[in-house]
């Protein structure tokens, strides 16, 4: 029986698939669990993202809020009171069509538990008991009981079209502890970083219920820091960076940093506006994944979904020379990638490595 499970093989310092080294490339589609006008998607902009996935070649759709979402009556964790934790099952419909699509269509799903800042999708403050502040969060033995609590129930739920748990759906390529978690941004509410202590605690709890899902460390700027010290977390399978700056020093300790700790390395964002230098640029250097940074759908009528944050991409062919140049550097390395056996790991070829300088 074919296995679709993606594992990670430290020896050979590349994702699996059926014992065959296997590429994380795809794309960001936040919204997949929920708007930002808290409305939810409909089922035809999912199937969009990921016939869109399918067609490029991608092989992997990241989305923070199939995962990801508190604080609103329309999220999964309403929290309002936060002393409250019941889930609304309204918003599993969005979570469990995603499941499906992806299953059905053959791309896999990067999750995010949850985010440091004070976005629309919520954040780990919504773990928070009543008195305690964001800036305790890690410190925090309730938090910390009402997180886990939230992890077990959404690893335990078991999804009415495919009739399996999330723990046990193959599609779910990663589970990534939360998104951008060591990023100091007090204009975002974000001014502490995760310690170490809680990382392991975490991601160890999370293989006791799920051994076979991968861990996704999701530490961004903070990884490797005395605090954190990420790379000698034994749970965690991969670790993530994201880039709206062409840091490649930062890339390089980061894949340096995993190589040696031997686990993987996915550059979890970046920016849409890039030039094709830094896509060429990510297809040397050893790493196993990445996605940029992010695609959006459309309505019934075929008019887009309106979003402006700078990177937003499309597909389609609006005269939008911004959109059609980003569309088509990306898809150009989603092909490099998949024909040059890109992302392998110790198993790449030679072809993979040219025309770039690593800095």
């Amino acid at each position: 029986m074919h296995d679709r499970r993606i594992r990670w093989n430290a020896s050979r310092n590349c994702f699996e698939r059926s014992g065959a080294a296997f590429p994380l490339i795809g794309f960001n589609a936040y919204w997949m669990g929920i708007h930002e006008t808290f409305s939810y998607p409909t089922l035809e902009q999912t199937h969009e993202m990921f016939s869109l996935a399918a067609k490029l070649g991608a092989t992997v759709i990241r989305s923070h809020t199939l995962g990801c979402s508190s604080g609103h009556a329309n999220m999964l964790r309403p929290s309002i009171p936060r002393s409250k934790e019941a889930l609304n099952e309204c918003a599993w419909a969005p979570i469990d069509a995603a499941f499906k699509t992806a299953q059905e269509t053959g791309v896999y799903i990067v999750a995010n538990l949850t985010d440091s800042y004070a976005w629309y999708n919520g954040s780990y403050f919504h773990f928070c008991p009543e008195g305690v502040p964001k800036n305790s969060f890690w410190e925090s033995r309730d938090a910390r009981d009402a997180f886990k609590r939230y992890i077990y129930e959404y690893l335990n739920h078991v999804n009415p079209f495919t009739g399996m748990a999330i723990k046990d759906c193959p599609e779910l390529a990663l589970l990534e502890l939360g998104n951008e978690l060591g990023n100091f941004r007090p204009e975002a509410t974000s001014v502490t970083t995760p310690t170490f202590e809680w990382l392991d605690e975490i991601s160890k709890y999370i293989k006791s219920i799920a051994p076979d899902v991968l861990i996704l460390n999701g530490t961004d700027e903070c990884l490797g820091s005395d605090r954190s010290n990420d790379f000698a977390l034994t749970a965690v399978d991969a670790h993530s960076v994201h880039f709206y700056e062409m840091d490649y020093k930062r890339l390089d300790n980061a894949i340096r940093g995993a190589r040696k700790a031997g686990k993987g390395v996915i550059v979890g964002e970046y920016s849409s506006t890039f030039p094709e230098s830094w896509y060429r640029a990510l297809e040397r250097r050893n790493i196993h994944g990445d996605m940029v940074w992010s695609f959006y759908p459309h309505e019934l009528d075929g008019t887009r979904v309106p979003h402006d944050d700078g990177f937003t991409v499309w597909d389609d062919l609006q005269p939008d020379v911004d959109n059609s140049r980003r569309l088509r550097l990306f898809a150009a390395h989603v092909k490099r990638v998949r024909d040059n056996d890109c992302y392998m790991g110790s198993v790449s070829p030679a072809s993979c490595i040219n025309g770039c300088e690593l800095s």
